[in-house]
C-alpha cells in the first residue's frame, strides 16, 4: 500500500520514476558507499544563461548513497541542475552538519530565498551534484563538517513539528487499489496459455484513529481470478508509534528485525522496537536478514551487484535467499530493483557492511517480539502453534564503543549472543558471537569484521573484511536443514582513482559442509564523461561442482536530456545484451514515461516495452513482452495493462487521485476562489502533482513520516488583492496519516486607502491596529502608514473592524468589509473620528 521497505540498517527509498530509469546500470557503482562516489557522477556545469529555459522538478536527495527526502529543484531542458529549494535543502541537511557549516548554509538560504543556486549550495565540505543517470541530487558531507558521529543512528533524525505545522486528522482512511490484466497473444511451447489471463485486483489500506499519537491499522488484500478464484490476505498490522522516543509497538503480522547471526522470524504476534529509521509493515519486499527476503506479490526483479544490473527475473510471491543467485556472496553490494503487479517500484539493499551500527554514547537500540511462526499460503498465512521469542539490545557505551546482547528461542532451538563494535584509528572492528542449543546438540558461531577508510590519490578509499564461522551443530530459529555454512571469508576494496575513475574490487570464499565450496572475485571500474556514464565489471566464480566461470559486464548510459536517455549493457557469460531507450516519469499531472528495448542471449532474442501515464485521478500503464527461443522454437507474445488509484478520507472529506505513499493530504478550495483550478505540488513549489478541479478535491501523497513535509499550491488569475497566504502548507505526518487542507479562506481580503486626520491632512508614518468588532477574541492586525498616509492590511474577513492609531482611542476609525467581498477593498481617503466608513 504505502511503498515501504525493511532493510538491514541502510534504506534507500528512491521515487518510483527514479527507479524506472534503467540508467541505474552504470552510475550507481560509485553511489552505495560513500561520498567520493560523487566524483564518478556528472560534474555540475556552469549556470545557464538567463535565456536558457528551465523547468521545476521534484528530485530525490541522496546523501552518501542513502535517500533522505525529496527536494524542489530547477534544471535546464538539457539536464543541468541550476538551483535547489533552499529551505528544504536546509531542513534535510542542517541536522547533519556541524554548527559552523550549518550556520553558513542557513545564512546563504536566508540571503537567496526560495531557490539556492547550485554553486551557493557548495558550502565548504559539502559536495552537491546532479546525478543525471538516476535523476537525483547526490550530496556528500566531508568528515570535517559532519556532526560528530553523524553516521550513527540518532534520535535527531526524528524531526519535530513547529508552531504553524499542521498535524494529521483524527480519523483518516486510505486505500490504494490496483488492477492488472495480461493477455498472451502467442505461446508456441504452451498453447493452452494463450488468451486472456486471470485478472488481479489488490487493495493496500490504512486506518488511522487518533491522529499523530493514535493507532494505525495497515492491511493488504489481493484477488486473483481464473479457475482458482481466490482472495489472499496480506499483512494486517496494528501499529502505535511513540515518535518522540522513536519506539514502535506492533501487533498482528510482524517482521522483527534480526541480527546477522539470528534466524529470520516472520511472526503472528506482537513486537516493540526502537525504530530510528521508519519501520514499515506493508512494503512488498522486506529483507529479512543478511541474505533473505520475501515478496508479498508477484514481481519483476532486477538484480544489481556492485552497481551493475546482472540479471532480470520474474518471481512469484514467496520467500527467497540471495545465495541462490550467482555472484551475490561475499562483500558484494546487492540491490534488488522491484516492480510488482501494482506497478510500484521499490529498492532493497543487502550489505554485510556494519559501519552504520556504531551508536552514539548513551544511545540505545532494541527490538523484542513474541508470537507464532507465519508462513505464506495461497489464501494468506498459516500460523504455527510453537511460540517464538526474538530480540536484541544494543547501547553506545562510549563514542567509539557499542555493545549488545541478543537471544532467540522456541521449544526446539535457543540462542544467546553478544556483539561489540570498536572504532579506532586503525579502523572499526566488530565481533559477534552466538551460542545455540537444540535437538542436534550445542553449537556456536562467530563473526569478526574490520573496515578502514583512508585517503589516497586525493580521494577517500575504504577496505573492508570479515570472517564468519559456524560450527556443525549451530542452529538458528526456523532453520529447516542442517548447518551448511562452515566458513565465509570476504574482502572488499573501494577507491577513487585519478582521471575520475572509481574502482570496486571484492573477493569471497565460502566453505560448505553439504553444498559445494565456492570462491568469487570481482573488479570494476566506472567513469562519467559528461552525459555518458560507463562501467565495466569483471566477475569470476569457482564452484566444486560447476567448475570455474568468468564473465565481463559492460554498462553504458547516455543522457539525452533531463528525462531521456539510452542505456546498454552486455554480459559475456551468456552473450546477453540489452539496449533500451527510456523517458522517465516526473511527478507532474500528465507525465508520460516509457521504456523500450531489445534484448538477446545465446539462443534467445526479445523486445520489451513499457509505458506509464499519470493522470490527476490515477495511474495507468501497459507492458509488452516478446521472446523468441531460437533453440527450442519457443515464441511468446504477451501484453499487460494496469491501472491504480488512491482514495483518501480525512475528517469527513474524501478525494480520489493517484496512489499515495506514506500518507496523504486532501486539498480542497474555498468557495471564495469561485471554482478556479488549484495546482498542488509536493516538496516545494514546482510541477503540479495534483489539481483541484471540477471533479473535486485533490489527493496528494505525504512521503516522509515524522518529518516536516511541504505541500505547495498555486492559483492563477486570483482576484486583485486576494490574500492566498504563504502558498504552502507544512505537514507533519505519521506512518499512515491523512490531512484535510483548504486553499483560500474568508480571510482573503485586502484593504487599501489614505488615512487623513481631522484636519484632512495625511497621517504619515504611524502604526495602527485593526480589531474585529464582530469577533473580538481574534488577534488584531497591524498596519502602517507611509509619508503620504497610504496604508494597507491583508488577511481580513468580511465584517466590522475598528482602527486605532498607537492605542489612542481618540484616533479611531470604523471600517466595514462587505460580506460579498473577495480580494481588494479600496477605501479611498478616510478620515479619523467622525469620518467613519
Amino acid at each position: 500500500m504505502r511503498g515501504r521497505l525493511h532493510k538491514a540498517r541502510r534504506t534507500i527509498g528512491l521515487r518510483g520514476w527514479a527507479l524506472a530509469s534503467g540508467s541505474v546500470l552504470a552510475s550507481l557503482v560509485a553511489a552505495p558507499a560513500f561520498g567520493q562516489a560523487a566524483q564518478a557522477q556528472q560534474e555540475p556545469r556552469a549556470a545557464p544563461t538567463p535565456a536558457e529555459p528551465t523547468i521545476d522538478v521534484s528530485l530525490p536527495l541522496v546523501l552518501d548513497g542513502v535517500y533522505v527526502g525529496d527536494i524542489g529543484a530547477r534544471t535546464t531542458m538539457g539536464g543541468t541542475l541550476v538551483s535547489l529549494g533552499g529551505p528544504r535543502f536546509l531542513d534535510l541537511l542542517g541536522a547533519r552538519l556541524n554548527d559552523e557549516a550549518r550556520a553558513e548554509l542557513t545564512a546563504r538560504v536566508a540571503a537567496d530565498g526560495d531557490f539556492l543556486p547550485l554553486a551557493r549550495a557548495q558550502v565548504d565540505g559539502l559536495s552537491v551534484t546532479f546525478d543525471a543517470a538516476n535523476f537525483a541530487v547526490a550530496v556528500s558531507v566531508a568528515a570535517a563538517v559532519a556532526r560528530v558521529q553523524d553516521f550513527a543512528l540518532s534520535p535527531n533524525i526524528i524531526d519535530a513539528p513547529r508552531e504553524n505545522t499542521l498535524l494529521p486528522a483524527n480519523l483518516a482512511v486510505g486505500l490504494n487499489m490496483f488492477f492488472s490484466k495480461s493477455y498472451v497473444h502467442r505461446d508456441r511451447l504452451s498453447p493452452a496459455r494463450e488468451g486472456a489471463q486471470p485478472t488481479t485486483l489488490g487493495i493496500d489500506g490504512v486506518v488511522n484513529v487518533g491522529g499523530l499519537d493514535g493507532a494505525y491499522l495497515f492491511h493488504q488484500w489481493t484477488y486473483r481470478g481464473g479457475p482458482d478464484k481466490r482472495l489472499t490476505r496480506g499483512n494486517v498490522t496494528l501499529v502505535h508509534d511513540d515518535w518522540r522516543r522513536a519506539i514502535r509497538a506492533q501487533a498482528g503480522d510482524v517482521d522483527p528485525f534480526v541480527l546477522p547471526l539470528q534466524g529470520a522470524a516472520a511472526l503472528g504476534g506482537i513486537s516493540v522496537l526502537r525504530a530510528y529509521a521508519d519501520l514499515q509493515p506493508t512494503r512488498n519486499i522486506r529483507p529479512a536478514g543478511r541474505t533473505t527476503f520475501s515478496l508479498d506479490r508477484d514481481a519483476i526483479v532486477e538484480v544489481e551487484v556492485n552497481g551493475v544490473i546482472t540479471r532480470t527475473v520474474q518471481l512469484r510471491a514467496g520467500n527467497y535467499n540471495l545465495r541462490d543467485l550467482p555472484f551475490t556472496e561475499g562483500l558484494n553490494e546487492v540491490r534488488l530493483l522491484v516492480q510488482d503487479e501494482a506497478g510500484r517500484r521499490e529498492i532493497a539493499s543487502f550489505s554485510r557492511s556494519f559501519t552504520t551500527n556504531l551508536l552514539e554514547e548513551g544511545l540505545t537500540e532494541f527490538s523484542f517480539a513474541l508470537g507464532v511462526p507465519r508462513t505464506p499460503t495461497a489464501g494468506g498465512f498459516r500460523y504455527g502453534d510453537d511460540l517464538q521469542a526474538t530480540g536484541y539490545f544494543r547501547k553506545g557505551v562510549t563514542q567509539s564503543i557499542t555493545l549488545g546482547v541478543n537471544a532467540q528461542a522456541d521449544r526446539r532451538v535457543q540462542t544467546v549472543g553478544g556483539e561489540a563494535i570498536w572504532a579506532t584509528r586503525a579502523g572499526t572492528f566488530r565481533l559477534e558471537a552466538v551460542g545455540s542449543t537444540s535437538g542436534t546438540g550445542e553449537g556456536f558461531a562467530t563473526t569478526v569484521g574490520w573496515v578502514k577508510s583512508f585517503d589516497m590519490f586525493g580521494t577517500l578509499g575504504e577496505i573492508e573484511a570479515f570472517w564468519d564461522h559456524r560450527s556443525r551443530q549451530f542452529t538458528v530459529l526456523n532453520q529447516l536443514f542442517a548447518q551448511d555454512i562452515k566458513d565465509d571469508i570476504a574482502v572488499r576494496y573501494r577507491q577513487g582513482l585519478p582521471l575520475d575513475l572509481y574502482l570496486n574490487a571484492a573477493f569471497g570464499r565460502s566453505s560448505r559442509r553439504i553444498g559445494p565450496d565456492r570462491t568469487v572475485w570481482s573488479a570494476g571500474l566506472s567513469r562519467s564523461f559528461g552525459r555518458v556514464n560507463a562501467a565495466m565489471l569483471y566477475e569470476g566464480q569457482s564452484d566444486q561442482i560447476l567448475g570455474t566461470d568468468h564473465r565481463v559486464l559492460l554498462n553504458v548510459s547516455l543522457r539525452l536530456g533531463s528525462r531521456d536517455g539510452v542505456n546498454a549493457r552486455y554480459e559475456s557469460g551468456s552473450n546477453s545484451y540489452r539496449i533500451e531507450h527510456e523517458r522517465v516519469l516526473t511527478n507532474e499531472v500528465g507525465s508520460l514515461g516509457y521504456r523500450a528495448g531489445i534484448s538477446g542471449a545465446d539462443g534467445e532474442r526479445g523486445f520489451q516495452g513499457q509505458v506509464d501515464y499519470f493522470t490527476n485521478r490515477g495511474e495507468v500503464g501497459a507492458r509488452f513482452d516478446l521472446l523468441d527461443d531460437t533453440v527450442n522454437g519457443g515464441r511468446l507474445r504477451q501484453s499487460t495493462v494496469r491501472a491504480a488509484v488512491g482514495v483518501g478520507m480525512a475528517d469527513g472529506s474524501v478525494a480520489v487521485g493517484r496512489p499515495y505513499r506514506e500518507g496523504f493530504a486532501i486539498v480542497s478550495r474555498h468557495k471564495s476562489l469561485d471554482g478556479k483550478p488549484v495546482d498542488v505540488s509536493i516538496g516545494g513549489a514546482g510541477q503540479a502533482y495534483a489539481r483541484v478541479d471540477g471533479f473535486g478535491p485533490a489527493l496528494v501523497t505525504a512521503n516522509r513520516p515524522y518529518q516536516r513535509n511541504a505541500v505547495s499550491f498555486n492559483v492563477d488569475d486570483l482576484p486583485a488583492g486576494y490574500d492566498i497566504g504563504a502558498g504552502a502548507f507544512e505537514l507533519y505526518p505519521g506512518s499512515g496519516s491523512g490531512f484535510k487542507l483548504t486553499v483560500g479562506s474568508d480571510a482573503a481580503n485586502t484593504i487599501m486607502g489614505v488615512l487623513l486626520d481631522r484636519a484632512g491632512q495625511p497621517v504619515s508614518l504611524q502604526v495602527g491596529k485593526l480589531v474585529s468588532l464582530d469577533r473580538p477574541k481574534e488577534p488584531g492586525i497591524s498596519l502602517f502608514t507611509n509619508k503620504a498616509g497610504r496604508f494597507a492590511a491583508t488577511g481580513l474577513k468580511p465584517g466590522r473592524y475598528r482602527l486605532t492609531l498607537n492605542g489612542d482611542e481618540e484616533s479611531e476609525l470604523d471600517v466595514t468589509i462587505p460580506a460579498d467581498s473577495s480580494g481588494l477593498v479600496p477605501l479611498g481617503s478616510v478620515q479619523l473620528k467622525g469620518a467613519n466608513r
